[in-house]
């Protein structure tokens, strides 16, 4: 974030009075936090000779600066007190580090990149880390005189981290820095929050975030700030008295949560309107760029934000698709990317597709279809997957007809049925890795699609040919699988026509959440993402397609490959959308203490499973009949019937939320109820018996399988 505005007016920020998120603020106090030391907010526009003329004036006065740090090196590593000169070359730095604002955001980036780049590759960005560390007093007071030190030193750190990934990186590794801006915003946010801070420690907050901001904009930094609490503090400072600090939390935070907590987000879309309105501000601005944001880097926060599933629909709902379509049609061709992908990837939404259909004055579908044909092929393959994400609702509408049709014509091989027996879904990262396991499944004879050896034409009807002519799937899943909107748009097609899914991990210990845990669901996976030899997951992989083809899998008792080693089974939230390991079946070659799920996350697809959990829970109890006296009708009156009419009753509700089903009368014969589940034979169970298992898991299998089958009342005390 350039530490310079572009719209100063009457003493307040232009429009930030109006918006609601203002709340609280006395937006007058954000002037003096944009006072700048130069005059670079006015004049005419620079010429390129201008330009260049300034940076290598400006990159000689740089390495003077370096030099003569190097040499004050006892100055930033302890709190002594600093000469004027010091001072100065601080000062002298940090205008450099951000240049005038009258060039274009995309030459300011270009030009504070090669700044950056000296800062990080002499050591001295890592230096001033050091100086903001140890010239701050113990208890978060700001030593008389060192203020405008301290503020210059953070605004060339916030800046070097804005432009240049090297530098955003060199920051965020340094051992105590974010740990030391974590711990001063937790020290002064009750005051803050009170709107009772002082203006000089307001000012750091708001660099702080900025840099903070900066940082998880790359996703190799998002894993550390998590690890050292930043979410935790960002989470506080949303509810800042002043607008754009509560922004850059909110921006942060969206680079920062996980799905599982977009909750944090959705609490404060209201936020949303204050990034609409800077967004406007940048794309009208001849630069670009406004308040140090540029139009790009706030699209690629927007993008990072819908792949919530959660914030895509107010996204859309707070105005953000006329922004967008803006983008797509810019001249700058960074802009037409960012904007496209975010397109496709709100356009997951159901929601937002019935939206765009009802709002045709926004001109999506137009814009979407022009671009789909454009040079850049990033560009064109974002447009094209938007539009194929729109292809049911379209398909409704006569007048898209020629839009949706190509994504109608079936893509089958005339010369067999099914032209591929597997097609691999995977996202780059692990290119090499899935290279290795098709290899391994076509020396089993079986014919792979894989995008690197059959992709032609179009990326959207090259994979729906491949959907629609292989047999099996198998999903390589990943953080970055789940990030990616060519990945989900496989896999989403694959389940929509019910295709047969082999998961297999490439990340170690990832859990799937969101589309993509819906979709993977409680099937089990082979674990390719370490802690195993390659050979071995193989092994397991080429017998369970060998059985799926076959017709032979038998979901109900996995059991590992010989050879295989079992993997210890991953923490369940949500047992009826988590995937379990291939590997935790009854390995008696090589674990003979393996560790084995509970039964109530074995049980394939369980009906409700807030009561399934209760039910589950209590029917270790051996009083059966008193138990279910306790918790429901009196079942005690018909052994032949209770466990039958139970369970019947509990899957024919579609509805977890209704009241439990009425008693039917009780009779001396009762028809058994159809069977839901596979029916496991007395064979089976007798060979489930003999498996390396403990006592409960054996009685939990044995007892289990047989209320499944609508089997008769079992005393729990029997089974040994």
């Amino acid at each position: 974030m350039g530490s310079a505005p572009s719209k100063v007016q009457n003493g307040t920020v232009s429009n930030f009075a109006n918006t609601e998120t203002s709340k609280k603020a006395d937006v007058s106090k954000l002037k003096p936090f944009m006072e700048r030391l130069e005059d670079g907010t006015k004049g005419k526009v620079l010429s390129e000779k201008d330009i260049s003329k300034r940076h290598e004036e400006n990159m000689i006065v740089l390495q003077e600066a370096i030099e003569y740090l190097k040499n004050e090196i006892v100055i930033i590593q302890t709190s002594s007190n600093c000469s004027s000169k010091f001072k100065e070359v601080i000062k002298r730095i940090e205008r450099i580090s951000w240049p005038t604002q009258r060039i274009h955001f995309k030459l300011q980036f270009e030009y504070s990149e090669k700044i950056a780049h000296e800062l990080a590759a002499s050591g001295t960005l890592h230096n001033l880390c050091d100086l903001v560390i140890n010239h701050f007093s113990a208890d978060g007071q700001i030593p008389e005189n060192k203020f405008e030190l301290l503020l210059n030193t953070i605004m060339i750190l916030e800046n070097t981290s804005d432009t240049s990934a090297e530098s955003a990186m060199d920051i965020c590794r340094h051992p105590h820095f974010i740990t030391f801006l974590v711990q001063k915003m937790t020290q002064w946010k009750d005051a803050h929050l009170k709107d009772a801070l002082d203006l000089e420690r307001n000012k750091l907050i708001w660099y702080f975030v900025f840099t903070i901001y900066n940082c998880a904009s790359l996703v190799q930094n998002t894993s550390r700030l998590r690890h050292l609490k930043c979410n935790s503090i960002l989470e506080v400072y949303l509810d800042s008295p002043i607008p754009i600090i509560s922004l850059n939390s909110f921006l942060s935070l969206g680079c920062l949560v996980k799905e599982k907590d977009s909750t944090i987000l959705l609490n404060h879309a209201y936020l949303l309107d204050l990034l609409i309105e800077v967004l406007s501000e940048t794309i009208l601005s001849s630069s670009h760029g406004t308040w140090g944001y540029s139009s790009r880097t706030l699209a690629e926060t927007v993008k990072k934000i819908a792949k919530m599933e959660k914030m895509k629909k107010p996204i859309v709902e707070h105005g953000m698709i006329p922004l967008l379509i803006g983008l797509t049609a810019s001249t700058d061709i960074e802009e037409q990317k960012v904007s496209a992908k975010t397109l496709r990837t709100l356009l997951f939404d159901k929601d937002n597709k019935e939206y765009i259909v009802n709002h045709p004055e926004l001109k999506v579908v137009e814009t979407l279809t022009k671009f789909q044909h454009s040079e850049n092929n990033v560009v064109c393959r974002a447009c094209e997957g938007a539009l194929w994400n729109l292809r049911e609702v379209l398909h409704k509408e006569t007048k898209y007809k020629d839009v949706v049709e190509p994504f109608y014509d079936k893509h089958e091989d005339p010369s067999t049925d099914t032209a591929w027996k597997v097609m691999i879904s995977y996202q780059w990262d692990k290119q090499p890795t899935v290279k290795k396991i098709r290899d391994g499944v076509r020396a089993s004879g079986l014919t792979v699609w894989m995008d690197v050896d059959n992709m032609e034409g179009s990326t959207v009807q090259a994979m729906a040919h491949a959907v629609e002519n292989s047999e099996i799937i198998l999903i390589c899943f990943s953080d970055k699988y789940k990030n990616s909107d060519n990945c989900r748009a496989e896999a989403e097609y694959a389940f929509q026509l019910k295709k047969k899914i082999i998961p297999l991990r490439m990340e170690k210990g990832y859990k799937p959440d969101g589309w993509l845990g819906f979709i993977i669901g409680s099937k089990l996976y082979h674990d390719f993402g370490g802690g195993h030899t390659f050979e071995s997951r193989m092994e397991g992989l080429l017998k369970e397609l060998k059985n799926s083809l076959e017709g032979k899998n038998d979901s109900m008792t996995p059991r590992a490959s010989k050879g295989a080693v079992v993997s210890n089974p991953p923490e369940h939230t949500n047992f009826q959308n988590t995937p379990r390991s291939m590997d935790q079946g009854h390995n008696l070659e090589v674990n003979q203490q393996a560790t084995y799920e509970p039964m109530s996350d074995r049980l394939l697809y369980p009906p409700h499973t807030h009561l399934y959990n209760e039910i589950v829970m209590k029917w270790s109890n051996p009083d059966f009949d008193a138990l279910m006296i306790e918790t429901g009708p009196d079942f005690s009156a018909s052994s032949a019937m209770s466990n039958n009419q139970m369970v019947t009753d509990l899957l024919k509700s579609d509805d977890p939320g209704l009241p439990p089903p009425e008693l039917p009368a009780i009779q001396t014969s009762v028809e058994p109820p159809k069977k839901r589940f596979k029916v496991v034979t007395a064979e089976k169970i007798k060979e489930l018996e003999g498996m390396n298992q403990s006592i409960a898991t054996k009685k939990n299998t044995k007892w289990g399988t047989k209320i499944l089958q609508g089997e008769e009342y079992i005393n729990f005390q029997s089974i040994k």
